[in-house]
């Protein structure tokens, strides 16, 4: 059967094209999208719209390679970045890496006449070393993971005995004070938070907590599979060692006892004193950790220094999820 590898730009997209890929992308990822979800999160850019490179097969889309374009401080000067999201094929053409390689460069192409200098993302364990083999990308690095376990056997059930110290050990955790603790910190590379970039990012499930310097912190309570509450902190703003402290000890005032674990995932260039980072040996942390990898488009602009992530101020805010 023949493919067909187009590129079209969101306002390109029909109706039915719409429709098709929303579907695709129900039986690709789980959860579901709205067209109203699938408007924000491709139309509310600083361009106005994403890239969408698209296989077609039977005049239906059976597989798509999206990027939405980001704005971002690079050193000093304000550049657009794209991030890739959403790459799915049909399960009847997976395997088809040449039809995924020829998609990817349409949209690659087509962001370099934009102007666009770098684009990258949060690969899975699968599709991790098919950006890197196949389609050429670097890796930027891995994040970390952070947590707070507030009621430790709601996590691992075989702890549940262990439920009332846990809860214990971290009230006396977050209580511990943050004298001495930087109160700036700056960064090479970092997202532009502007009211484009919350539109797109931030939806009714997301909440903010204004401390009272003015800093902010944006959390999502999340329900898992196993019954336990996550909170997981997206953002901190700005990203300091004692902002970060004021957060934790903020949203542990206000929810902790509603929810069992606090999670952070992201780069941190300080050791926060109120949360443990899981170490990257541990197997089961593995599957809740992202890397992260890019390719550079224009290297007038972007040199290899984007490769180092202890340039970067990097969370899941900076991704599509949770």
């Amino acid at each position: 059967m023949k493919i067909e590898h187009i590129l079209k730009r969101t306002s390109q997209l029909t109706e039915i094209e719409k429709s098709q890929f929303i579907e695709l992308r129900s039986k690709t990822f789980s959860g579901t999208m709205t067209a109203v979800q699938f408007d924000t999160k491709y139309t509310q850019t600083p361009i106005g719209y994403s890239y969408h490179g698209l296989m077609i097969a039977d005049d239906s889309i059976v597989g798509a390679c999206n990027m939405i374009p980001c704005s971002y401080n690079y050193f000093g000067r304000r550049v657009m970045f794209c991030l890739s999201v959403d790459t799915m094929i049909h399960e009847q053409y997976r395997g088809n890496y040449f039809g995924l390689l020829k998609t990817t460069n349409l949209v690659i192409n087509a962001m370099r006449q934009d102007g666009i200098s770098f684009t990258f993302g949060f690969p899975n364990n699968k599709s991790h070393g098919i950006m890197r083999r196949m389609l050429r990308w670097r890796d930027i690095g891995e994040l970390d993971l952070y947590v707070l376990p507030l009621k430790i056997g709601s996590v691992y059930r075989k702890l549940k005995c262990l439920n009332m110290m846990s809860h214990a050990l971290t009230a006396m955790l977050v209580r511990v004070p943050s004298l001495g603790r930087a109160d700036v910190c700056s960064f090479n590379i970092e997202k532009v938070t502007d009211d484009t970039f919350r539109r797109r990012r931030y939806d009714s499930s997301h909440q903010a907590i204004k401390l009272d310097d003015g800093s902010e912190v944006v959390y999502k309570i999340i329900n898992k599979e196993s019954g336990a509450r996550t909170l997981q902190l997206i953002d901190v703003c700005p990203l300091t060692a004692a902002t970060f402290d004021r957060g934790v000890k903020s949203v542990h005032r206000m929810l902790g006892d509603s929810v069992d674990l606090l999670a952070f995932v992201g780069r941190l260039p300080f050791r926060p004193i109120n949360m443990i980072r899981i170490p990257k040996a541990l197997p089961r942390s593995r599957a809740k950790r992202a890397y992260v990898c890019g390719k550079i488009l224009n290297h007038q602009i972007i040199d290899d220094r984007v490769f180092d992530l202890s340039n970067w101020n990097l969370n899941y805010s900076d991704n599509d999820m949770p």
